[in-house]
């Protein structure tokens, strides 16, 4: 599906465009044009690569079926081509949508396979008279400055729910635990593989000082940059939180282990003497069995060392 918004200066008006009428008529000098589309077609494509000289290799890399989220850059004369990633929790899991991106000096074309919350509320904005009037760089930064905002709240999620699980390995250790902060691991590595090349695009972006990116640009553009900074700031302390409260989880256990080895050890000592006086007793040896002073000064020496473990196996260390 196809929509298109035409800012007209002369005018100083903003027309949603049918597919035929923009071919028609959007070009011209002084004219701002954002086309959108939600799973374009092969014809819609080869239509608009005619009429805004799209590079062919832009076009293929926006029908390219990837397995894994790979953002992308490529300059061309006077254009530039982007593959951008919005990011969305389903679930425990989370999802990144591809945001194909064409710009010029005059135009702006995003391409999606599904339909993205925050770039239909910007196309409703600027259906109302908004962003389009500033050009299409500006445009360009509405979209992924409102874009990379989303990361933030949902690795705040994921350190909140890390903090939840330290507290709960304290008290409680388990394997579903463990599972879940292995999880979040992996999300935070994901994360990572996308905000790092997504950075670079901006300072690949910045570095562009030809057709639609002039000058008074740059500094909302290096926003951006600082707000990926940010996140690789985050994601790194996070995996460092993670790791740390998985070496929590490795200590509690190995103080739970240590636990059950000291009580077994402590059963294991009591039962010694009488392991030694039955095993004594049960031998052929009529003088020890026959004489009652033997036998009861064989019992005082064991109960006297049973007494002894006990006392010596109590745990002397201080009350926290």
């Amino acid at each position: 599906m196809l929509k298109s918004l035409v800012y007209d200066a002369g005018t100083a008006s903003t027309v949603e465009m049918t597919e035929s009428e923009l071919i028609e008529s959007a070009s011209g000098m002084g004219k701002t044009i954002w086309v959108d589309l939600v799973k374009p077609t092969d014809t819609e494509l080869k239509s608009l690569q005619e009429s805004f000289k799209l590079h062919p290799l832009a076009i293929k890399a926006t029908t390219a079926k990837l397995t894994f989220p790979t953002p992308r850059t490529e300059i061309y004369e006077g254009s530039a081509y982007v593959r951008w990633y919005y990011i969305e929790r389903a679930g425990k899991d989370i999802r990144f949508i591809p945001l194909n991106i064409f710009i010029g000096e005059d135009y702006l074309i995003t391409a999606r396979e599904e339909r993205i919350g925050i770039v239909d509320d910007i196309y409703d904005a600027a259906k109302a008279g908004a962003f389009l009037s500033k050009g299409s760089a500006r445009l360009l930064h509405r979209v992924l400055d409102s874009i990379v905002d989303e990361f933030f709240p949902l690795l705040d999620e994921t350190i909140d729910r890390v903090d939840i699980l330290e507290d709960e390995m304290f008290e409680k250790p388990s394997r579903k635990q463990l599972k879940e902060l292995f999880e979040y691991k992996h999300t935070l590595l994901t994360i990572h593989k996308i905000i790092v090349p997504q950075r670079e695009t901006i300072n690949v972006l910045t570095r562009f000082r030809e057709g639609f990116m002039s000058p008074d640009i740059y500094p909302y553009f290096m926003d951006i940059y600082d707000h990926y900074v940010q996140l690789d700031d985050i994601v790194d302390t996070s995996r460092d939180v993670i790791n740390g409260a998985m070496d929590i989880y490795l200590s509690s256990i190995s103080n739970k282990l240590n636990e059950v080895m000291r009580r077994l050890t402590l059963v294991a000592t009591v039962f010694l003497p009488l392991t030694l006086l039955t095993g004594f007793f049960g031998m052929n040896l009529r003088f020890v069995v026959d004489n009652t002073k033997a036998f009861a000064v064989s019992v005082a020496i064991a109960a006297i060392f049973m007494v002894f473990v006990l006392i010596s196996s109590r745990d002397r260390r201080p009350k926290v």
